[in-house]
C-alpha cells in the first residue's frame, strides 16, 4: 500500500513542480488556462487521496476508529499504515482543509453582488472588472467610462462579457484551492490570470472586427487611467494581467504555436497516476465501509 501511495505522490510533486518550464504565453490562451487548471485540480485532488488513505487508514485501526465504524475496517485489504507516516498524513489534511476554508471564506467575503448584466458605480477611479456566478455581470466606473472612447467602451464590455460567459472566476478559484494543497502552484497565478485575460481579448478583438489596434488601445489607455489613480486592479479587471504583454501580443501576434509534448505528457502522467492508483483504493472503500 505505502509504496503505491508514495509513487504517486512523488510523480505529482515533480509534475507539478515542472510546469513552470512550459512556455505558456506562447500557447492559444484557452489552451495554457484548460491546462495549467486540470494540471492543479487533478495534482491536488491526487494528493489529498493519497494523505486521505494513508491517514484513514491510520485512524481507523485505532480503538477509536474502530468504534466510530463499528468494529469495521474500511481498509481491512491493505497493510497497517506505520504510526509516523499516519500522523504525517492526517496533519496535512488537517493544514490542507484549513488552508481551503481559509480561501473560499476569503473569496465570499470579497463576492460583489451585481445587480444585473452591467452595473455604473458612481465613482471617479478608473474601475472596470467582471462578477461571474448566478448574480453576475460587469462592473464599470463612471472614471473609467470618461477615459475611454465609444469605440474602446465596445471593447471593454465585450472583454468583460467574455469573462462572464467564460466563468473564468471558476478558473482563478480552482487554481487558488489547488495551491492550498500545493503551495509551489502559487507561482502559476500569473499565468493563469493572464490567460483568462488573453482570452477575453481575443473574445473583444472578435466583438470589433479584428480590429487590433483598436483593443490594444483601450487596454493601455485603462491601465495608464488606473496607475495615475493608483487603482488595483482586482481578478477579472480590463486592466489586470500583464498589461505590456498583452498589448505587444495585441499588436504583434505571434504564430501560433502547437500544443508542446511536454503539456501532453503532464496531463497524460497525472492522470494515470490519479486512475490506475487511486480507483482500486475508493473502491476498496466502499467495498468494506459499514452502512448499518
Amino acid at each position: 500500500m505505502l509504496v503505491t501511495t508514495f509513487l504517486p505522490l512523488v510523480g505529482v510533486v515533480m509534475v507539478t513542480a515542472g510546469v513552470r518550464a512550459v512556455p505558456w504565453r506562447r500557447l492559444p490562451p484557452r489552451v495554457a488556462l484548460w491546462t495549467l487548471t486540470s494540471v492543479a485540480v487533478v495534482g491536488s485532488v491526487t494528493v489529498l487521496i493519497a494523505a486521505a488513505v494513508l491517514a484513514g487508514g491510520f485512524l481507523l485501526a485505532t480503538p477509536v476508529g474502530r468504534w466510530l465504524v463499528d468494529a469495521c475496517s474500511l481498509f481491512a485489504a491493505h497493510h497497517q499504515v506505520p504510526v509516523a507516516v499516519g500522523l504525517a498524513a492526517s496533519t496535512v489534511l488537517g493544514v490542507v482543509a484549513w488552508r481551503i476554508g481559509t480561501t473560499l471564506a476569503g473569496e465570499w467575503s470579497t463576492r460583489v453582488e451585481c445587480d444585473g448584466p452591467l452595473t455604473v458605480l458612481d465613482d471617479a477611479e478608473p474601475i472596470a472588472f467582471a462578477r461571474s456566478g448566478r448574480r453576475g455581470g460587469v462592473v464599470v466606473s463612471t472614471g473609467m467610462l470618461e477615459v475611454l472612447e465609444p469605440a474602446e467602451r465596445r471593447v471593454l464590455f465585450a472583454h468583460e462579457r467574455a469573462h462572464v460567459r467564460a466563468r473564468h472566476d471558476v478558473h482563478l478559484l480552482l487554481h487558488r484551492v489547488a495551491t492550498a494543497t500545493l503551495p509551489w502552484l502559487g507561482a502559476l497565478g500569473e499565468e493563469v490570470r493572464l490567460a483568462t485575460e488573453r482570452a477575453a481579448d481575443a473574445a473583444a478583438l472578435a466583438e470589433v472586427n479584428g480590429d487590433r489596434r483598436l483593443v490594444a488601445t483601450a487596454i493601455a489607455r485603462a491601465a495608464l487611467a488606473s496607475d495615475r489613480h493608483g487603482t488595483a486592479a482586482p481578478a477579472l479587471a480590463f486592466n489586470g494581467g500583464a498589461v505590456g504583454y498583452r498589448v505587444q501580443s495585441m499588436l504583434h501576434p505571434a504564430g501560433r504555436a502547437a500544443l508542446p509534448a511536454s503539456v501532453t505528457g503532464m496531463l497524460g502522467l497525472v492522470g494515470a497516476l490519479a486512475a490506475t492508483v487511486f480507483v482500486h483504493h475508493v473502491a476498496t472503500l466502499l467495498e468494506h465501509i459499514c452502512l448499518s
